[in-house]
């Protein structure tokens, strides 16, 4: 057996020992791709591929490492079949690579490979050493499979990606749909008891009745963006420096928040010729708005923090929360001001 041969079944049997988290890349790799050195030629990669290319899962890059498994570069199949055979494949490889750790998690290898447009993802471990490969059809399931769960977490249903509504039984999607509803039916609950609390600014001004759902709904809107936007960057990048990236989102949803206190200014002044309710809506408005953002942002960090789909705090959880302090700040600011 050849030394390239002895060292791709000792990468197979590290692989095979190895133990991963649930959603880490390199659950998913694959060590059936070619492997040559340095100072192969074309002609000795051509004769690999047509002897052995039954072996290999994927073969749309070849693999240059050392003789120790240190990764050096890839070669693309393209380039195999466009340059002269005595050609020595260190003098075409790309040493540039986009390359990832067998424990990062899976999603973020796979739009690496999208970002930048590539079929395939090495892995190397933390010393650099050739580990396997995330090829593209996994990509391609790992795409579909996270965006679906990420699609349910925020809808509040409790469901593994492969999970349809339109197949399930009764029972097992009243099952999985119950619970953030639960939790739904309970912030409201608290929130009605809030608005409870002010009957007496109610009774006075009736006419602030009218602006709650307008108050809510723009603050869930916000929240739904912001929370939308930050876990897609959470899911999608290996790192976020959430400080800067909290500052972004808050300049933006400021200037969001000036435009409506605006334009509800205007509105209330001409139609209910009041332009005090117009002051009073819009600044509570403004201030909602802002409560959204940082909890749209918070949230998900927390949960990311802890290891966890940072989806799972989307949805009917945020929302009842946001109603609930979207009230409190609506009525504690008319009743400050009337």
């Amino acid at each position: 057996m050849s030394k390239l041969g002895e060292l791709s079944k000792e990468i197979s049997q590290k692989v095979i020992v190895t133990t991963l988290p649930p959603d880490a890349a390199g659950r998913r790799a694959t060590t059936k791709v070619p492997l040559i050195t340095p100072e192969q030629t074309i002609d000795d990669v051509r004769q690999i591929l047509f002897d052995h290319a039954k072996n290999f899962d994927t073969i749309n890059y070849i693999y240059i490492v050392s003789e120790k498994g240190r990764l050096h570069g890839v070669v693309s199949i393209k380039d195999i079949f466009r340059n002269p055979g005595e050609t020595r494949v260190k003098n075409i490889e790309m040493k540039k690579l986009v390359k990832a750790h067998p424990q990062t998690d899976q999603e973020k290898v796979a739009h690496m490979a999208l970002k930048a447009g590539i079929k395939a993802v090495p892995l190397v471990d933390e010393n650099g050493y050739f580990w396997g490969v995330l090829p593209s059809d996994q990509i391609q399931q790992i795409l579909d499979s996270e965006s679906r769960e990420d699609l349910l977490r925020l809808s509040g249903i409790i469901g593994k990606p492969h999970f349809e509504i339109s197949e399930s039984s009764v029972f097992d999607s009243f099952t999985r749909r119950i619970p953030w509803i639960i939790v739904g039916l309970f912030g409201g609950l608290i929130t009605a008891s809030a608005i409870g609390n002010f009957q007496s600014v109610l009774a006075e001004n009736l006419v602030l009745a009218s602006f709650i759902p307008l108050i809510a709904y723009i603050a869930n809107a916000v929240a739904n963006q912001t929370q939308t936007v930050f876990i897609r960057d959470l899911a999608t990048q290996v790192k976020v420096d959430f400080r800067n990236y909290a500052i972004k989102q808050i300049i933006t949803t400021f200037f969001i928040a000036i435009v409506c206190w605006a334009l509800i200014f205007a509105i209330t002044g001409i139609f209910w010729q009041s332009f005090a309710l117009g002051g009073i809506v819009g600044l509570a408005m403004t201030s909602a708005i802002m409560t959204a953002t940082i909890l749209g942002l918070l949230i998900p960090q927390i949960i990311n923090h802890f290891k966890l789909d940072p989806a799972v705090g989307g949805g009917p959880f945020a929302t009842a929360i946001q109603d609930f302090l979207s009230v409190i700040i609506y009525f504690s600011i008319a009743q400050a001001l009337l």
